[in-house]
This record gives structure tokens, C-alpha cells and sequence, in this order.
């Protein structure tokens, strides 16, 4: 626990590479601690260290495969590595896991968007609108992502 409460305050403070030594320390000591591995898999996406992040989210769903939040940071990871395809698993499993998640819903969307799968972004677009896109940037995210959508593309 010290060495993860030591890479929380270390990543507190923006240092992260530090951060990530304390989270690894912590994770060499009790390699089935989850939340170690998820704030090492956060730290690593900090860094831009997106691959790492990765991989390390793939061991921790290993341990607790329902963590919901290691599967939106590895489709996040992939985002940022512009990989939709392997995003959208991801994203997949997390909804299975909550399916009201508007984020889920949004990212979804947009790598449908991207993906040229309008029916899909439709789809996830209307379900992100139905669960109640609160805040001006969730309304700002959906409004653009629904401007890219052509007309007539049919929700699924």
C-alpha cells in the first residue's frame, strides 16, 4: 500500500515517471493489486507511453476482467494510437459491463464516424442522447460527431 500511496502523491505532484517506478514497486510486491495496475496503466497514458499502457491493462483485466475502467483506458490507449478496430473491443466489453456509460456510447460514435459505420454512430449517438449528455462538453462531442454523420444513414 506504501508504494502505491507514494505514486499516487508522485503522480499528484506531475511526476509521473516516478510515479509509474512507485506503481511497478507496488505491483512487484502484490502483482494481483488492480487499482495498482490501473493507476500504473493511467500513469503510463500520461507519459504517452501508449502501448505500454497497453499491455499493462491487458494483464490487469487478466486478474479482474469486469474492470470496467482498464477496459476504457485500453480503448483509449488505442484511440490515441488512432487503431479503431481494436478500440471498438474495448469499448464493447465495457458496455457489456455498463451499458448506460454515455463516454462508451460517444467513443463508440466517433470511431464509427471514423470507420465510415454512420448506422452504428447513429445508433450510439441516439443511446448517448437518450441517457442524457449532461455538460457542455458532452453536448459539444455529440453535436460534432452527429455533424459527421451524412444524412440518411439510418440508426441500427
Amino acid at each position: 500500500r506504501v508504494w502505491s500511496n507514494l505514486g499516487t502523491a508522485l503522480g499528484n505532484r506531475g511526476l509521473n515517471s516516478r510515479a509509474a517506478e512507485a506503481f511497478a514497486k507496488a505491483i512487484a510486491l502484490d502483482p494481483q493489486n488492480v487499482q495498482a495496475h490501473y493507476n500504473l496503466v493511467k500513469i503510463e497514458m500520461r507519459l504517452g507511453r501508449y502501448r505500454e499502457a497497453i499491455a499493462l491493462a491487458a494483464t490487469a483485466l487478466r486478474i479482474d476482467p469486469e474492470a470496467f475502467a482498464l477496459h476504457q483506458l485500453t480503448a483509449e490507449s488505442h484511440i490515441h494510437l488512432r487503431e479503431f478496430d481494436r478500440a471498438i473491443p474495448s469499448l464493447q466489453s465495457a458496455l457489456a459491463l455498463r451499458p448506460n456509460e454515455r463516454w462508451t456510447h460517444l467513443a463508440l460514435a466517433e470511431i464509427c464516424v471514423e470507420t465510415q459505420r454512420y448506422a452504428q454512430a447513429r445508433h450510439h449517438c441516439e443511446i448517448a442522447r437518450s441517457l442524457g449528455v449532461s455538460g457542455g462538453d458532452e453536448q459539444n462531442w455529440l453535436r460534432n460527431v452527429e455533424k459527421l454523420i451524412p444524412p440518411g444513414s439510418a440508426a441500427r
